[in-house]
């Protein structure tokens, strides 16, 4: 999950989601700030980005979070 720190100029219509640099989904609803990675595997090491959309374009990439999944 994550939060939307400041939506700048315009609302957030929509959310793209990457795991290790490749695009998992991208998100045309502005009111879900989740997403479940279900093709995971027990040990692996993802490292995950998101980057919102509105009126004026894309933001950039946020910071990098890594996950290990147990």
């Amino acid at each position: 999950s994550w939060t939307v720190a400041d939506p700048g100029a315009a609302p957030v219509t929509k959310y793209i989601v990457t795991r290790d640099s490749v695009r998992l989904v991208t998100i045309n609803n502005a009111a879900t700030t989740t997403y479940t990675d279900a093709s995971v595997v027990s040990g692996g090491s993802y490292r995950y980005q998101v980057k919102a959309y509105n009126a004026v374009g894309w933001s950039p990439y946020s910071t990098a979070v890594t996950v290990v999944v147990p």
